[in-house]
C-alpha cells in the first residue's frame, strides 16, 4: 500500500484532502482485516470489503470513494509486478447521480423544535446538524472545527475544508452564535468546538429525527449541507458565485446543482410565466 501510494502521490501531487481519503482507506482496510496478503486480494475480497463498509455505515459516495482509491493502489501494484491482475476489471462501482435531499424552511423549523428530552447524544446530533444547516459545513469539518476557527473580529468562521483544502469564511448569524455559545465556554483555541461523533452515529440519530417530522426520505448528516446550499440559492436568492465561495466548492457546476431542486419552487416559477 505504502509503496504504491508513494509513487501515485509523487506523480499526481495529491492535495491534503486526497491524502486524507487514502489514509481513511488504509484505516478501513486495517479494520476490515488486520493482515492482508496480496494473494488474497481478488473480486471476493473487494466485494466483502464493500459489504464491510456498508455495514459500518458508509454511504454510497463514501463506499465509491474507497473503491476508487483502492482501485488506484492495486493498479499501481500491478505495474510494480506486486500483483498479477486488478480484480476491479470485473467490478462496477461508479455512482449514478441521485436526487439531492434537503429540508425546506418549514421542515427545518419542525426539526429545530423536536423535543428529545434529556438524551445527550440526540441533543448533540441535533445541534451539530443544525450547525451544518446554518453554515454549510460538512460532517468532517464540524468534527475538526476548533474554537480558534471562530474569528470574532471578522464575525466569521474561517477554516480550510477537509475535502478540498479550500479556505472558507462563513459569516456568523444569530442562530450560529447561539449554538457556538452553547459549546464555547472553557475552551482554548486548540480545543474542538463540538464533541466528535462518527458519521454512522449521527446518521442513526438523524433517521429518528426524520421520522419524528414525517420526512419522505431517510435523513442523513450531509443533508444539512444540502439544506444550506438549497436555502441560499432557492429561497434567499444569493448569487451562485457567492454560494460557491461559502461552501468551498472547487467548481461552480457543483453549486449549480442546488438551483431549482425543489418541485414546489419550480411550480411557483412556472406560475409566474402564465
Amino acid at each position: 500500500f505504502e509503496k504504491s501510494f508513494e509513487i501515485i502521490n509523487t506523480n499526481r501531487k495529491f492535495s491534503e484532502a486526497t491524502i486524507y481519503k487514502y489514509d481513511l482507506l488504509k484505516r478501513n482496510l486495517k479494520e476490515f482485516k488486520s493482515k492482508i496478503d496480496v494473494s488474497q486480494i481478488d473480486i471476493f475480497f473487494v466485494n466483502n470489503f464493500e459489504k464491510f463498509l456498508i455495514a459500518k455505515g458508509s454511504g454510497v459516495h463514501g463506499t465509491c470513494s474507497n473503491h476508487t482509491k483502492l482501485d488506484a493502489i492495486i493498479n499501481q501494484a500491478v505495474k510494480l509486478k506486486l500483483m498479477k491482475e486488478n480484480p476491479y476489471v470485473n467490478k462496477e462501482y461508479k455512482v449514478e447521480s441521485k436526487k439531492m435531499n434537503f429540508l425546506t424552511p418549514e421542515e427545518l423549523i419542525k426539526f429545530s423544535k423536536v423535543n428529545i428530552g434529556n438524551d445527550a447524544g440526540m441533543i448533540l446530533t441535533k445541534d451539530r446538524f443544525l450547525f451544518s444547516c446554518y453554515t454549510g459545513l460538512a460532517h468532517v469539518d464540524i468534527n475538526n472545527l476548533k474554537k480558534g476557527n471562530l474569528d470574532l473580529k471578522k464575525g466569521a468562521i474561517v477554516l480550510n475544508r477537509q475535502k478540498t483544502g479550500k479556505v472558507v469564511e462563513i459569516p456568523l448569524n444569530k442562530k450560529i452564535k447561539l449554538l457556538i455559545i452553547k459549546y464555547f465556554a472553557g475552551k482554548t483555541d486548540e480545543d474542538l468546538l463540538f464533541p466528535t461523533v462518527t458519521n454512522q452515529n449521527d446518521n442513526k440519530r438523524l433517521k429518528i429525527f426524520g421520522e419524528k417530522i414525517n420526512l419522505k426520505f431517510s435523513l442523513c448528516f450531509h443533508d444539512g449541507r444540502h439544506t444550506f446550499g438549497s436555502h441560499m440559492v432557492n429561497y434567499l436568492n444569493v448569487p451562485i458565485t457567492q454560494v460557491k465561495e461559502l461552501m468551498g466548492h472547487s467548481d461552480i457546476s457543483i453549486t449549480a446543482g442546488y438551483a431549482n431542486t425543489n418541485l414546489s419552487i419550480l411550480k411557483e416559477a412556472m406560475k409566474k410565466m402564465d
